[in-house]
């Protein structure tokens, strides 16, 4: 997916879709892809603090490579799993929206009904306890 706008400028809407879109592109294309999106955005002040931010957290930051955030090529783009846990947690719970104390006095009891002690940290090979 690469999208050009060099034949207009880009209202903040175009530009808020170009930036989520960054997660999507090829990761050896999203500085580039970056770029061309700056380029073709009227900055305002504020806008351009908040690019600078951006692009030093996303593009820039070493803790955070765009290997980790970009999903191109990835089978799981959602986040369907971290649901269907948490889903499954409140069910246990008993409730729709608990509380974080009682979400985290579940999970205690829960890990306490199967705990696992790494056999070999070498091998990471797991046995239940």
């Amino acid at each position: 997916m690469v999208l050009r706008w060099n034949t207009k400028k880009m209202n903040k809407s175009d530009s808020r879709r170009m930036y989520a879109a960054l997660a999507y592109h090829l990761i050896n294309k999203v500085e580039e892809e970056w770029l061309v999106t700056v380029e073709n955005i009227t900055l305002s002040e504020k806008l351009t603090l908040f690019l600078d931010y951006y692009f030093q957290q996303l593009i820039e930051n070493q803790n955070v490579p765009i290997e980790m955030w970009n999903v191109n090529k990835r089978r799981l783009r959602t986040n369907k799993a971290v649901e269907g846990w948490n889903s499954k947690l409140n069910s246990i719970i008993g409730k729709e929206q608990p509380n974080v104390f009682l979400r985290v006095q579940k999970v205690k009891e829960e890990t306490e009904l199967v705990s696992w002690q790494p056999k070999s940290k070498e091998s990471g090979d797991l046995r239940q306890k």
